[in-house]
């Protein structure tokens, strides 16, 4: 075999930030001649992505297979291996089936995750693929991999965290017994790369170096932009900085509200949208009580627009498209989707230089590597980034970094994965 001709990707989260990338791996793995299949849970965002898609979607994990043959033999029939220009290839969810909530520690939980393991590697296996890419470090367990080493499947993970933002014990013992079992790991730097054999050395022969790319499936709408800055009394002439996403103690939130004290940052607005988690605080009722009451505190909320909820992609696209600066200050990551999105968009990025920021920026003109993560260094890095901002002629046009599209990710992955095998 040259090459694989058909590959699985299995993604049990639903994570909008691990969905999406998904989604454009698939189709860049598509566009390198490979057909592609991804397996996600019933809940993930992906039905909701308005972009046609080359690659087949089934939303089955978490409950039996086979009471969900219907789905999947509708997907196989009723899905070209080429799709047409514009036509959208999600197959549909089956309403009728009950996901049953169930305690995964409890005995019937344990024993009911050992049968999906299973059920789902036979299936991999009785659909013949060539590889299994699996996207994060539990299906129905740890078990996952060396049951499919036990029936003679390839497989490889993408490590998109080394370690977990919030660590608890035992977790690189149970990251470690993965990846003795799985044939190769993806990530996504060379600081991710370094970081990742500090902590599991033996890993050394099996890790493949692919770049998170920019993305296709968020619409570009800018006039969506300028009616949002006007719902969000955001005055013309004052520079909009966003953080999104997943509020979490890494992305030090804390640092960027200080920073709007410092009489540099009078003329800025910071928009949060997204949720905490992460903090002993955190609420569910009010997705962004922690910020509010800091910003309030501090004497900055003035200053301050909050969206206390997750957006949906064209929500995205339109918030993007409002803000002027991306501002990344994390204290601690292994690669950020966000600083493509920002990418995607010509947004003016600032960032602390982890997770491998400073290699994707290299060659992107409108960013700034802030100093450190203090509220100082971010002080400081607004105050560079309006002035150059404000030094800048009309529309800037970013290069298109050939090395950021998926179809050129997808192509030089391919022949690096074969090697491992």
């Amino acid at each position: 075999m040259k090459s694989f001709q058909s590959i699985a990707i299995i993604n049990p989260l639903a994570d909008y930030g691990i969905n999406t990338y998904c989604f454009e791996l698939a189709e860049g793995l598509t566009s390198a001649g490979v057909r592609v299949d991804l397996y996600t849970g019933g809940s993930t965002p992906l039905s909701e992505l308005p972009t046609p898609q080359h690659h087949r979607c089934y939303r089955v994990l978490g409950s039996a297979l086979f009471k969900q043959r219907r789905i999947l033999g509708e997907a196989d029939h009723n899905v070209p291996a080429e799709p047409e220009a514009g036509q959208l290839a999600i197959p549909p969810v089956n309403s009728n089936l009950k996901r049953r909530s169930v305690d995964e520690n409890s005995l019937w939980g344990k024993l009911r995750n050992i049968f999906l393991e299973l059920e789902l590697v036979v299936y991999l296996k009785w659909k013949r693929y060539d590889l299994v890419w699996t996207q994060w470090p539990n299906v129905y367990g740890s078990s996952f991999w060396r049951t499919c080493r036990l029936l003679g499947l390839r497989t490889v993970h993408t490590v998109h965290n080394v370690l977990p933002h919030e660590e608890s014990p035992g977790q690189a013992q149970f990251l470690r017994k993965i990846y003795r079992q799985t044939g190769a790991l993806v990530v996504h730097s060379e600081a991710s790369k370094k970081d990742l054999l500090r902590f599991f050395p033996k890993s050394q022969s099996k890790v493949v170096v692919a770049r998170h790319g920019t993305y296709t499936l968020y619409p570009r709408n800018p006039e969506a932009g300028v009616t949002l800055r006007d719902k969000l009394n955001i005055a013309r002439g004052r520079v909009a900085c966003l953080l999104c996403g997943a509020i979490r103690p890494y992305k030090n939130i804390d640092a960027v509200l200080n920073a709007l004290q410092d009489k540099r940052a009078a003329h800025i607005v910071l928009i949060v949208a997204g949720q905490e988690s992460g903090y002993p605080n955190s609420s569910h009722t009010d997705p962004l009580a922690r910020t509010r009451a800091m910003a309030q505190k501090i004497g900055v909320i003035d200053q301050v627009r909050l969206i206390p909820r997750f957006l949906n992609s064209t929500d995205l696209a339109t918030l993007f498209e409002a803000a002027d600066i991306l501002v990344l200050p994390y204290l601690k990551n292994y690669g950020s989707g966000l600083l493509l999105l920002g990418m995607t968009f010509g947004k003016y990025i600032l960032a602390t230089d982890t997770g491998g920021a400073g290699e994707y920026l290299v060659n992107y003109p409108r960013h700034q590597l802030l100093e450190g993560p203090e509220a100082s260094h971010v002080a400081e890095g607004l105050s560079k980034a309006v002035e150059a901002l404000s030094n800048e002629d009309g529309q800037v046009a970013c290069p298109e970094m050939p090395e950021l599209q998926w179809h050129n990710i997808a192509r030089n992955v391919l022949p690096m994965l074969m090697s491992k095998f």
